[in-house]
């Protein structure tokens, strides 16, 4: 069941790539998506994509990633690329399982001066350079682009066939927001409140094993995190109206995200939307009007949409608790077993040594129950939290769509 769920989940808008964005399993539509992205990268020149051979097999192919250009023009940082060695900074990766090769491959090789090879990875959501792109790409949409209040104009020329030019040389106004929860639902982690206990600890093998009960609670705490992002995903809006003088209409949603897909495929190549500055700015009182009216539109549509997940959330949690509770209480059911353990040794054990081994796991049972009663109190605070979120504004836009006169295959 929720295997077909997952089949029948739409990816959220703006996904960048072909029709299939539309059809086939949800993990092929991702990676279609994922694809278009990485696409994206290299027609606005922010990032140079590149497919390569494997210098020893040329029968197997896989990407790079590296800057376009020198790096100090980078739209961001990217540490992984960064290397002394030209190739060095060239970052490996597959988009699709189905590149996959049976067994799996670890190393590709891209130069002849690397005769180990380099790590091949799998640039997807958990990989150190997927998240780095995400996190720069949205930190250049709050900043290159106007603010929710101060929206920025642009002329859009548009390749042939893209939806936009259905309105082309009309006034656009265009706002996006987002919500995502899992990064303001959960409570933060303890950290201080339980590397106190490890400071508190009298022998260093005492403060690895702390060290060690510290690092499995981060991982609890980012279990949980998953589980309410399974429950309450990150959302995109996007509203659109068009504008004529004083007066204005909305544009319905599926056109209003077109307008942030800057990609058209066709059979010479993929083309790439490009924006110029210069155009005639509206009003203010216009533009005030308009952007309020969307922003309401925005909270409405979220209100209408948030009452389920909550509901979901609400219904889930306690199964949540019931696990969480007995996990924990099992952690701290065989300290506490060990402790009488340890208590009952033979008299023949040297006293200091026994009361040692007692006062360790006596340390181990104060640290999970101090990381049960963390644990428990995040996952209550999480409905008051979640009932609380509001939508992240990130941009405003005013643009006039075009048709582009001349463009690259």
């Amino acid at each position: 069941m929720m295997y077909n769920a997952l089949q029948a989940t739409p990816l959220p808008e703006p996904a960048q790539g072909r029709d299939l964005l539309r059809t086939g399993p949800f993990i092929q539509r991702a990676e279609t998506a994922l694809r278009g992205w990485t696409q994206m990268m290299s027609k606005m020149r922010a990032f140079d994509v590149s497919r390569r051979h494997d210098i020893y097999d040329e029968e197997f192919l896989f990407f790079t990633l590296w800057y376009s250009g020198r790096a100090e023009a980078a739209p961001f940082d990217v540490p992984e690329l960064e290397s002394d060695r030209w190739l060095d900074g060239h970052y490996p990766f597959l988009f699709r399982r189905a590149h996959l090769s049976v067994p799996p491959r670890n190393f590709v090789h891209t130069d002849e001066g690397q005769p180990d090879g380099r790590l091949l990875n799998f640039l997807d959501h958990g990989d150190p350079v997927h998240e780095r792109l995400v996190q720069g790409f949205v930190q250049i949409m709050g900043t290159k682009l106007g603010a929710d209040k101060t929206p920025q104009s642009l002329v859009v020329q548009f390749p042939e066939g893209h939806p936009a030019l259905q309105l082309q040389e009309q006034t656009i106004l265009v706002v996006v927001a987002w919500t995502d929860p899992g990064n303001t639902v959960l409570p933060a982690f303890p950290n201080s409140k339980l590397t106190a206990l490890v400071d508190a600890a009298s022998t260093d093998a005492q403060k690895r094993d702390l060290i060690a009960d510290v690092r499995l609670a981060q991982e609890s705490w980012r279990a949980d995190q998953r589980w309410v992002r399974s429950l309450l995903p990150a959302q995109i809006f996007v509203e659109a109206a068009q504008i004529n003088g004083p007066q204005w209409h909305s544009l319905p949603n599926e056109l209003a995200v077109e307008f942030l897909k800057p990609l058209v495929y066709r059979q010479d190549g993929v083309l790439c939307a490009r924006g110029r500055q210069g155009m005639t700015k509206l009003p203010g009182d216009v533009a005030s009007r308009v952007l309020r009216d969307l922003q309401h539109r925005m909270a409405k549509e979220f209100s209408g949409t948030w009452r389920e997940p909550i509901t979901r959330l609400e219904e889930s949690l306690k199964c949540r608790h019931v696990q969480v509770e007995a996990e924990c209480r099992d952690t701290a059911d065989k300290w506490g077993a060990e402790i009488e353990r340890r208590k009952a040794m033979k008299a023949g054990a040297a006293e200091r040594a026994k009361e040692g081994l007692v006062a360790a796991a006596e340390r181990r049972l104060e640290m999970a129950e101090t990381i049960r009663n963390e644990r428990l109190h995040w996952l209550a605070a999480i409905p008051e939290l979640a009932a609380q979120a509001r939508l992240q504004k990130v941009a405003s836009l005013i643009l006039k769509p075009a048709p582009m006169e001349q463009f690259p295959a």
